[in-house]
């Protein structure tokens, strides 16, 4: 698998959805950041999410998680939650990643998933649940193993990202939310990222990926949608993505999608 685009066929499930966003909008004063987009994700499904800067993609992922207030209903594993604290959401299963790192600087990769994850912290790479089986399988494909001992600011950024990963999948999510997590890979590291992600899906969570790099969102998901100045203006399958007017005209044209 390379950076290059490579379309991924697939059927939407959209019957019972595990993540069901409705009418979500984020406002700042009289701006609506996000105007009222709905959104779903089923269980096992890589659904992405594209568009330009300012489009709205982060601030959506911010009220979905509850960093921002936002109104309408989000809904995950038939539970409402849209009334929830992160804290809680993060508790009713919902994980997500930030563009930036910000933890502990001069903890090893260990301390930081153990801090997440106290379960894991004895004998970290032992098997002995079905979550740390997860947990495990991601931190070795994403070669977190060889690292463990080392603090961040001892690693590369690309590690450091992988490591917000870990973090997310660490605690026990039925849905995880990717802010950005291709930015600054290598393409090696971008292909074991894709490989994680599909893993994720295909053990049965639903993942949603923002990212700019639309080979990548191709390579990694079942379906796309791209938002343009606060709402959904396309939606369908990653080959399709390729050969709307309607995305080349937002995002491919003006070159804001990395290839």
């Amino acid at each position: 698998m390379t950076d290059n685009p490579q379309p991924r066929g697939g059927t939407l499930r959209r019957e019972d959805p595990l993540l069901d966003i409705e009418n979500l909008r984020v406002s700042f004063g009289a701006l609506d950041a996000v105007a009222g987009v709905d959104l779903a994700v089923s269980a096992g499904e890589v659904v992405g999410l594209i568009g330009p800067n300012g489009a709205g993609k982060t601030s959506f992922l911010d009220g979905v998680s509850g960093i921002v207030r936002a109104t309408g209903r989000v809904v995950l594993a038939g539970r409402e939650i849209s009334s929830l604290p992160p804290y809680a959401r993060v508790g009713a299963g919902l994980s997500r990643t930030f563009q930036t790192s910000e933890v502990v600087h001069d903890l090893t990769i260990a301390e930081i998933i153990g801090l997440i994850a106290p379960w894991w912290r004895k004998n970290p790479l032992d098997v002995d649940s079905p979550g740390k089986e997860l947990l495990n399988r991601v931190v070795e494909e994403l070669r977190l193993s060889q690292v463990l001992d080392r603090t961040l600011v001892e690693v590369t950024s690309g590690i450091r990202r992988c490591v917000g990963v870990a973090a997310a999948v660490a605690t026990q999510p039925v849905a995880i939310l990717f802010d950005e997590p291709a930015a600054g890979l290598t393409a090696e590291e971008k292909d074991e990222l894709t490989r994680i992600i599909r893993f994720l899906g295909e053990y049965g969570l639903g993942v949603l990926v923002v990212d700019h790099n639309v080979g990548f969102i191709a390579n990694a998901c079942d379906y796309v949608h791209m938002m343009h100045l606060g709402k959904v203006v396309f939606s369908g399958l990653p080959d399709e993505m390729f050969s709307s007017h309607v995305v080349d005209e937002f995002y491919l044209a003006g070159s804001a999608g990395e290839q």
